[in-house]
């Protein structure tokens, strides 16, 4: 990818990709990507599939997600914060969609409809409920290849959940979702955060 772009350079910006499996491969990986091959970003799956534990022997057959938010994957996103390069999330149809939900999808174009959406609502909403973009201020993300009709729909859902939760602590509050909506999607880190 490196060499491929370099006819192109200040046009075509190569990033990497690196697997969930290994990581502190995963971070010797990142760290020759930019080091050495001068890529601006790196890109990830949205989750690493992991036995069930209730039935640990029918794996890969039935599986969970170990999502990109897990914290073993955390020293994957404090080197990528810490070289100041971009992360993009990217989806593959059927390999990570858990069973009980692959299943559901025999064919390639609904693993593909199904698979990037729900993939990447997934990945941004662990990465929010699951404190990363609070714990990696800096850190750069991007959810890639499932377009932009899922955030409104997930943006709608934070809300909504939002507002149920917030009236178990503080009845009074309310929040309008247009402001909610700035709120979420605000930059972080520098002279803003």
């Amino acid at each position: 990818t490196a060499d491929d772009c370099r006819p192109a350079a200040g046009r075509l910006f190569p990033g990497g990709f690196l697997s969930l499996v290994d990581v502190p491969e995963a971070v010797r990986e990142l760290r020759r990507c930019v080091e050495e091959l001068g890529m601006v970003g790196v890109h990830v799956p949205p989750s690493l599939p992991v036995p069930h534990p209730a039935a640990p022997a029918a794996f890969p057959a039935i599986r969970l997600p170990k999502h990109v938010s897990h914290p073993d994957f955390h020293p994957i996103l404090a080197a990528a914060e810490a070289l100041d390069v971009a992360v993009g999330v990217h989806g593959s149809p059927g390999v990570y969609l858990p069973s009980g939900i692959s299943e559901q999808v025999d064919t390639f174009i609904l693993a593909h409809i199904f698979g990037h959406r729900n993939q990447m609502q997934m990945a941004l909403a662990t990465c929010v409920f699951d404190g990363v973009f609070d714990r990696f201020p800096r850190l750069r993300m991007g959810f890639l290849e499932a377009g932009c009709g899922w955030l409104p729909d997930l943006v709608h859902a934070f809300h909504e959940h939002w507002e149920k939760r917030i009236r178990d602590f503080d009845p009074d509050t309310r929040v309008a979702m247009g402001e909610f909506t700035r709120e979420l999607l605000r930059e972080r880190g520098g002279q803003d955060g």
